[in-house]
């Protein structure tokens, strides 16, 4: 190359041999400049690179009046300050000199430039990530807002499909022989399903229940099973068709439907019904339809059928009649947003620690659960790789992992806790708070695990307290059934291999002679006499039950009792009629007798499977102080018992059907072996004396008349008020141990309620036996003598009234 200075502006040049002898251009100023043949010493000064020792007005001479001037300071090292300095001189000279332009571009120059640059890169950046939000924001909005009037849609095609359902539903005269219902599942793309549940009763049950609207919850609990893997949320409140005699009412049912694999989904249908049909509706989305039949204890059987509404981007749907489910494919789609659960934690509020086996037998006790977590995917994605394990602090272990490989936005999967309680709760005697935790994890996004922890409380009850009912007894709704639906769990008590109780035992067999007992109905009639003999002669005596059933509210108990185990009973020589009972059946069972308990209002008795099949039903109540021979209770027992049964108000409990489905009790402590001699038991005392002749005592042939009294009277204004501000009228009834009376209200002007009081002031019994109208009538049986209290009042608030009261003795 050739290098060479440009005579104008003294920049420095430089051109390939080729263009020796030719013309230029010079970058900086413009002025055309002849190439020189070879290099010229004016490219040999000192430049870029090297720092110029001529004093600034020899590097920069004059070369006209008008001149402009660049000068570049540069000042420190690694510091980069470029100052243009444009100078604009007007200055007069001599001669024929041109005007001459200085300029130039230096490095300081180029970075201000790559900084400019880059402020822009930036700005321009923030203002698309800016604009990706505004529009981000405005599809979530439109999406919510596309959502909003889905579920308006829905909801609107709900009802449009439910005064369908009730016009097909209330056809035909059939409708009026039995009542009906329909269960309509409006089934969502994430798995929950809007539930719908219609009734048509007959005109006087709708009367009663259209009066009192809380009754239908007791209805609307015999249609559909109680849920176990998925909560039902209720929703709106009960409404009424009065011209038709119909209820309807609403559920959310959350996590019912779950996938099974990739896209599939598994929505279980209700057991016990048949599929009839199956259709596509005219808004295109799949109907399945089943009829079922079901019942509830003495109730009519309801006649009724299920309809399930698939979502309408299912596609694939089809009936498994092995899972008894509807399997269907679904895609739903979800953003890139992360994922998040909301989680929460349902206790059942109090446990039993008898029961420690039977709540870790999930299989045979699926409603039997300690605790649920309710998990919903509630993020933009899908919560990946859910993990749920549940523990009883201080008295269970960690339960397994619940794994869910992938849930969907929206989706819901409810989990049961069914622990295996340690040794430590049979060390409770009396209610336990303890805490119960859930841990979870899930993918939140890709390799990002997030975790948490919560907890609940839960009572665990003592060893000798049992919970009659799941639910409060002050729930609308629930009948007598009901709120001692926990009888069967009495099984539990009842001690089958306990050695205190096989020795004791022993001294019946020894009473009676070692007959056995199951060869016949007369060695078996013998074998039941030496068993009572033995807690007569043992000194046992009846006590009233623990006041353990405290008043809630009103006339609704919280229905809890204090019971004992048989060996408690043998220490104390004391129980209430349950503790009894269920003495007399350990040691019946013990002897080789199919022992069985019947819960009846306000008590319990014994019976026995006799070899020939009949029950033979023992008052076990009459061995205190020897007040009553056996022969007197069993003939007082097989009453009870055929009266409860004509009543329908009877759990009937087969003892070893229940020990059988696994309704075991706890390990009790080992006690010495002559401990029934510690407890003051004497052998030979009770096995000296013989029993009583087979036959009963002579008694007259005529039975006494039963008395009967007739009160009339008013309820009005300036009477006494309950708490819950009905009037009523209190008559007292004094009456012996053991003596039966029955009670019948009457009234044309309000619905009639009865209450009975016990001598110290409990509530012995406060229930409607003829419901369907507006009388009532319960029966009483007197467990001690004195004076009882029995109250006349009415069913709601503020009724009043003349009626009348039938006592019969």
């Amino acid at each position: 190359m050739i290098r060479f200075r440009c005579s104008n502006c003294d920049s420095k040049l430089s051109a390939p041999p080729a263009r020796a002898g030719k013309r230029a251009k010079c970058p900086s100023c413009g002025t055309k400049i002849l190439v020189p043949a070879g290099e010229s010493r004016a490219a040999l000064r000192p430049h870029a690179g090297r720092r110029s020792r001529r004093p600034l007005s020899r590097a920069f001479p004059r070369f006209g009046r008008e001149q402009k001037i660049l000068v570049a300071l540069s000042s420190g090292v690694a510091v980069f300050v470029a100052v243009l300095l444009g100078a604009l001189a007007f200055v007069s000279s001599s001669g024929d000199a041109a005007p001459v332009v200085v300029s130039g571009t230096t490095g300081n120059e180029e970075a201000m430039s790559r900084e400019r640059e880059e402020a822009a890169r930036v700005a321009r950046e923030k203002e698309e990530k800016e604009a990706e939000r505004l529009a981000r924001e405005r599809e979530e909005s439109v999406r919510l807002a596309r959502e909003k009037e889905e579920a308006e849609a829905r909801a609107r095609a709900l009802d449009e499909r439910a005064a369908s359902e009730r016009k097909d539903l209330l056809a035909g005269e059939a409708l009026r022989e039995s009542p009906q219902f329909r269960v309509v599942y409006d089934v969502e793309p994430d798995g929950d399903a809007q539930m719908g549940v219609f009734l048509a009763l007959d005109a006087s049950v709708y009367a009663i229940l259209r009066a009192d609207p809380s009754g239908t919850a007791r209805l609307f609990r015999g249609v559909a099973s109680s849920p176990v893997d998925y909560k039902m949320d209720e929703v709106g409140n009960v409404r009424f068709d009065d011209p038709r005699s119909f209820v309807e009412a609403r559920y959310l049912a959350r996590g019912l439907g779950r996938r099974s694999r990739g896209n599939e989904w598994l929505f279980p249908v209700e057991e016990g019904t048949v599929l009839s049909r199956s259709r596509r509706a005219c808004d295109g989305r799949l109907e399945f339809h089943f009829d079922s039949s079901t019942g509830s204890g003495a109730q009519a059987a309801l006649r009724g059928s299920f309809l399930y509404v698939l979502p309408r981007e299912a596609v694939d749907a089809r009936w498994d009649e092995e899972e008894h489910a509807l399997r269907y494919e679904l895609c739903v789609l979800w953003g890139r947003e992360p994922a998040r659960l909301e989680v929460e934690i349902e206790t059942r509020g109090r446990v039993m620690a008898t029961l420690q086996k039977v709540y870790a037998r999930a299989d045979d006790f699926p409603d039997q659960w300690i605790a649920r977590t309710v998990v919903k995917s509630s993020g933009g994605g899908p919560a990946r790789g859910v993990r749920i394990r549940t523990r009883v602090a201080g008295f269970s272990e960690w339960s397994d992992w619940k794994e869910h490989p992938e849930l969907v936005p929206g989706q819901t999967v409810v989990e049961a806790c069914y622990p295996l309680l340690s040794e430590r709760v049979g060390r409770i005697r009396t209610s336990t708070p303890v805490e119960v935790e859930v841990e979870w994890s899930f993918e939140e996004t890709e390799g990002v695990v997030r975790t948490g922890r919560r907890t609940a409380k839960l009572d665990i009850l003592g060893m000798n307290e049992i919970l009659f009912a799941d639910h409060e007894a002050a729930v609308p709704g629930a009948d007598w059934k009901e709120t001692f639906a926990n009888a069967p769990f009495l099984a539990a008590w009842v001690s089958r291999n306990d050695p205190v109780v096989k020795e004791y035992a022993a001294i019946a067999s020894q009473l009676s002679g070692g007959v056995a007992a199951h060869q016949d109905d007369s060695s078996a009639r013998r074998a039941l006499q030496a068993a009572y003999e033995l807690l007569a002669r043992s000194g046992i005596v009846y006590q009233t039950a623990t006041a353990i059933q405290v008043a809630t509210s009103g006339r609704d108990p919280s229905v809890a009792q204090s019971v004992k185990f048989p060996r408690d009973t043998i220490r104390d020589r004391s129980g209430s009629c349950i503790d009894l009972a269920i003495l007399y059946a350990s040691v019946v069972n013990e002897i080789g007798l199919p022992p069985y308990l019947a819960v009846v209002p306000g008590h319990c008795f014994a019976a026995v499977r006799l070899p020939g099949g009949d029950l033979a039903a023992v008052e076990v109540t009459g061995v205190s102080k020897g007040a009553a021979s056996f022969d007197e209770m069993l003939q007082a027992g097989n009453l009870e018992l055929q009266e409860a049964l004509a009543d329908g108000r009877i759990h009937l409990l087969d003892l070893r059907d229940l020990w059988g489905q696994g309704v075991a009790g706890p390990d009790l402590e080992s006690l010495p072996a002559d401990i029934l001699a510690r407890w003051g038991i004497d052998r030979s005392a009770i096995i000296g004396r013989p029993l009583e002749a087979d036959h009963p005592r002579e008694k007259s042939k005529e039975a006494a008349a039963p008395q009967v009294e007739r009160v009339a009277g008013t309820l009005e204004r300036g009477d006494d008020q309950l708490a819950s501000k009905e009037y009523f009228d209190a008559y007292p009834l004094d009456l012996e141990q053991g003596q039966v009376v029955e009670l019948a209200l009457g009234s044309a002007d309000f619905d009639a309620y009865l209450i009975v009081r016990s001598p110290d002031g409990a509530l012995l019994q406060n229930d409607d036996s003829r419901p369907g109208s507006l009388d009532a009538g319960i029966r009483v049986r007197a467990e001690v003598a004195g004076m009882y209290v029995v109250a006349v009042t009415s069913a709601r608030p503020g009724e009043r009234g003349k009626y009348e009261l039938v006592v019969r003795r």
